[in-house]
């Protein structure tokens, strides 16, 4: 194994850059030295020398390594001073403190969107890689493909309907781990995304996104009716109801879309599985709010509230969302 012995890297929030004559021809970050160049050039090969006995996982950075090391024991010792969280490098840290500016300086070369951590950015790019690209990740149900396995699990839950993480205290369910803790701050009040502008806390970072623009004024215009988006990326979705693309296609009936969650959405309508039933006619539906939607066209005839009842022992209707 090679062993690069170098001083420590420069602490918490320095931000001189004097001095850093060793840059990867890669990707162009520059270091103070050259040891510090050399275990970060492993991060642009698929060389990870660094094996942790305990669950398999392997590492590129000898730093990331010891980090995960120290996670299997609980020790994470760079805690972040504006929130409860805590890492087990320092450059974890120094990612995660953006969160409470509501900055993104990771920006995609290709579609300009941006991100707050350089690990997204790095999924992100993955999604424009070529369709026959080998690190890509097909869907066994639509074809669709996916960066990672870890995208590919989540995305099969659109297929499931899976949604294994509970909210204790109003049941709420979600299908990714990441939209938890934003729901939960809406019972417990808490609010640590502050606006570096004025006084005002949110208690999930989109909604500081969207404050940031008032004091900024940074927001992406659309050209056909003027309406202000929030970035390039829901602008070019805002554009498609203008010009009438659907890129979203459905593989199983060919219906398009403007946007992917639209497509999501449908894609339940070919789920054999459809437990809320009209009380009325007996039409099945995978989803409570298209079981609503449904009901209202009884209502000219029926006086009591829509309900949602779960199918019972009946098998469900096909051809309704």
């Amino acid at each position: 194994m090679l062993v690069l012995l170098c001083s420590p890297p420069d602490p918490v929030g320095s931000s001189s850059k004097q001095g850093r004559r060793y840059r990867c021809g890669e990707c162009g970050k520059a270091f103070l030295q050259l040891c510090h160049l050399k275990k970060h050039e492993f991060v642009h090969t698929d060389h990870k020398p660094f094996l942790c006995t305990e669950c398999g996982r392997s590492y590129s950075s000898e730093e990331s390594f010891r980090a995960h090391v120290l996670g299997h024991r609980g020790v994470r010792p760079f805690p972040c001073s504006q929130c409860d969280k805590a890492y087990g490098t320092r450059r974890d840290l120094r990612e995660h403190q953006v969160v409470h500016s509501g900055a993104r300086p990771f920006v995609c070369e290709q579609c300009g969107k941006t991100f707050a951590r350089r690990p997204s950015l790095r999924l992100h790019r993955k999604t424009h890689q070529v369709p026959d690209a080998p690190s890509s990740c097909p869907c066994p149900v639509c074809g669709r493909l996916l960066a990672t396995q870890g995208s590919l699990r989540n995305h099969m839950r659109l297929h499931t309907g899976e949604k294994p993480y509970l909210c204790p205290h109003c049941g709420q369910a979600f299908r990714q781990r990441g939209n938890l803790p934003g729901h939960l701050r809406l019972h417990t009040g808490e609010r640590p995304y502050q606006c570096p502008h004025c006084a005002n806390t949110f208690p999930q970072l989109p909604e500081l996104r969207r404050h940031l623009i008032s004091h900024t004024g940074e927001a992406y215009l659309c050209p056909v009716c003027g309406k202000a988006l929030r970035d390039p990326h829901t602008l070019r979705a805002h554009e498609r109801l203008h010009s009438g693309e659907r890129p979203f296609r459905c593989p199983q009936c060919g219906r398009a879309y403007t946007l992917a969650t639209k497509l999501r959405r449908h894609l339940k309508s070919h789920m054999t599985d459809k437990p809320y039933r009209c009380p009325i006619c007996g039409m099945g539906y995978a989803l409570p709010q298209s079981l609503k939607r449904h009901q209202l066209s009884h209502q000219c005839g029926v006086s009591s509230s829509p309900s949602l009842t779960p199918a019972a022992s009946e098998p469900p209707m096909a051809g309704h969302v």
